[in-house]
């Protein structure tokens, strides 16, 4: 396993045993929210570094640890980070449609 890998391996490892525990909650979308901040940090040169249908189903996994959050502040703000990181995923698909070359001109 690689550095990301054995670390989500952990993470659900312990989430399987209490998924409604906060702090491996905010741990694990903290997790996944980097991977998505990490494979887009190159739009802006119009690169996309990941994988765009992993991402999406990232997305979705984050979008159901949400669920069991507590912290009502909390669930806004990773609602917040999820609909930023979606949107930009959504607009990468629409742009390599497309025949811009710049996805920020796009």
């Amino acid at each position: 396993m690689h550095g990301y890998e054995s670390i989500e391996y952990y993470l659900n490892e312990a989430l399987s045993i209490n998924k409604v525990d906060q702090d491996i909650l905010r741990e694990t979308i903290n997790h996944y929210i980097g991977i998505l901040d990490h494979n887009s940090h190159h739009l802006s040169e119009s690169v996309y570094l990941g994988d765009v249908t992993m991402d999406l189903n990232t997305i979705e996994k984050i979008i159901a640890y949400i669920d069991y959050i507590s912290d009502e502040s909390l669930v806004n703000f990773y609602s917040k980070e999820i609909k930023y990181y979606k949107n930009q995923l959504l607009d990468w698909i629409e742009f390599q449609k497309s025949e811009i070359q710049s996805f920020p001109e796009y």
